[in-house]
């Protein structure tokens, strides 16, 4: 098994024996540097572990150039709402370096639920707290965003 499974942050809250199934589920996939992992509207099944390297997540505003939306680095997950709905990839994500992803399948995950359902919850677990930071992260983002906007449609006074 993958150190990155071992010594990662991420899955500091799972058991040896959780961590070796985690690993033997996932495929590792490496990245030459600008090439696609997936691109908005492709189907997503899966999610992808960050072991080496960075993705970006860009969408295409209009006609205008990506705008980037997040970089993933080592020990970050992306592509979680795959797993939690069928709707296609909202984004582009792309490695802006050599990069290594371990991908994980929903049908991997949904299997495990039948065979170990203690890990399959512990896995999932890691997903949701990894969703709950981004949209944290959003909210947050978002609220200074409307902050500034009221600023500055305040007229002001002499």
């Amino acid at each position: 098994m993958d150190r990155f499974f071992t010594e990662s942050k991420l899955f500091a809250g799972l058991n040896n024996s959780e961590k070796v199934l985690l690993g033997a589920l996932c495929v590792e996939k490496k990245l030459c540097k600008d090439e696609f992992l997936f691109k908005e509207n492709d189907a997503g099944s899966c999610i992808y572990f960050v072991a080496d390297g960075m993705i970006r997540i860009s969408k295409k505003v209009a006609e205008g150039e990506p705008v980037t939306l997040a970089i993933a680095k080592a020990g970050d997950i992306f592509g979680e709402l795959a797993i939690i709905d069928a709707m296609p990839r909202y984004a582009d994500a792309a490695a802006m370096s050599e990069t290594r992803v371990y991908v994980l399948e929903k049908s991997d995950i949904l299997s495990l639920k039948e065979k170990d359902p203690k890990t399959a919850i512990s896995i999932m677990e890691i997903l949701l707290d990894s969703l709950a930071k981004r949209l944290r992260k959003i909210t947050d983002r978002s609220y200074g965003i409307y902050l500034s906007l009221i600023h500055i449609s305040e007229p002001t006074r002499p």
